[in-house]
């Protein structure tokens, strides 16, 4: 993150690209917020809406492909979820009828 003056206000700039201090819990329930909001009765999301579309965790996060797919593969080894081509060169995530409740597991553990 950047900070800078622009005509006597101050800018913040984040870059896109990984966040190392990003945990699995709060990716999973971003994920979970963006599909409850976007597409509740879906088994599957794809990754170029969870990179580009309003309030996705791509977006929210400032993150690139490369570590979008990182915290995705993440959530998908805990939550059973998995990726799968979609046919037409891109992935998408996929998940059973129970996918969102054990999202909701990783984003808030029973300790």
């Amino acid at each position: 993150m950047e900070t800078s003056a622009v005509n006597g206000h101050t800018q913040v700039s984040v870059k896109r690209g990984p966040k190392a201090q990003l945990d699995v819990g709060a990716f999973a329930f971003a994920l979970h917020d963006y599909w409850q909001g976007t597409a509740p009765g879906s088994r599957s999301l794809s990754i170029r809406g969870l990179l580009v579309d309003r309030r996705s965790p791509g977006v929210v996060f400032r993150l690139d492909e490369g570590s979008l797919l990182a915290c995705v593969e993440e959530v998908c080894g805990l939550s059973g979820m998995v990726l799968r081509s979609d046919g037409a060169g891109g992935m998408d995530v996929v998940g059973d009828g129970r996918a969102k409740g054990r999202l909701e597991e990783v984003a808030w553990p029973s300790n």
